[in-house]
């Protein structure tokens, strides 16, 4: 079994289990888990602003079919709700409520 690939953080987690006692749990340990994960702080931000624009995206769209008259309002609303937790504040200010 190959333990190492292209992920740095398997890789980094490979090596430290192969280090470990035979006996000793395979799991890492929690501080280790933290370490990893505290590490990758600015790809969260860019996973989380890549989100936010995919969804004023979306809502951009679904506004510019209501206003083209292809969508019920009703149903842009229910979409909206899904679609993003700000979904009140659009519904009210584009009047689709």
């Amino acid at each position: 079994m190959n333990l190492m690939n292209d992920n740095p953080i398997s890789t980094r987690t490979a090596t430290e289990l192969a280090r470990r006692p035979a006996n000793a749990s395979t799991t890492p340990s929690l501080m280790n888990l933290e370490r990893i994960l505290t590490t990758m702080a600015g790809t969260e931000r860019r996973r989380e602003v890549k989100r936010l624009r995919a969804r004023r995206k979306k809502t951009a769209n679904l506004l510019a079919r209501v206003k083209a008259g292809s969508i019920d309002k009703a149903e842009a609303a229910r979409k909206l709700r899904r679609l993003t937790p700000g979904a009140d504040v659009v519904i009210a200010r584009e009047g689709l409520a």
